[in-house]
């Protein structure tokens, strides 16, 4: 009996651990020009507090260098959700969306799913992420 009990805790170790997945989430940018000036920022959020611009309050980050049109970002292990992205391109590598005295951004800038209509809202943008792996095209406003 104690064999089997064995077994059996085994047999559900492993199922468990190989029915969890790695999941990506692939973010390009439809509309980029090639840049090899700055780098683009691709921030994922999982909640409303600093979207769209905190980036130490994104969930996930990354950059890409010297960017070109068909490139893109991949987030790793990012668990289902719903999630929002932004993407900017950080023309001077300060780190941060500069913005012109009325608070407009000077460097290009996309969320998911924004109509480009004003300041982009966390729960207009959000989009819900449950496969293990998914595209998300992005495009730049002022591109």
């Amino acid at each position: 009996m104690k064999k089997i009990q064995v077994l059996l805790f085994f047999v559900s170790l492993c199922s468990s651990v190989h029915g969890q997945q790695a999941h990506e989430l692939i973010v390009s940018i439809n509309n980029a020009k090639p840049s090899n000036q700055g780098r683009v920022v691709f921030l994922l959020f999982d909640q409303e507090d600093g979207f769209p611009r905190e980036v130490s309050k994104a969930a996930y980050s990354g950059t890409l260098e010297n960017y070109s049109p068909g490139d893109a970002y991949t987030f790793k292990n990012v668990p289902s959700g719903k999630y929002a992205v932004t993407v900017f391109l950080d023309e001077n590598r300060n780190g941060q969306i500069d913005s012109n005295f009325m608070g407009m951004p000077k460097e290009p800038v996309g969320a998911s799913r924004w109509n480009k209509f004003g300041k982009p809202k966390f729960d207009k943008c959000v989009f819900e992420f449950r496969e293990s792996k998914q595209v998300l095209e992005v495009g730049f406003l002022n591109n």
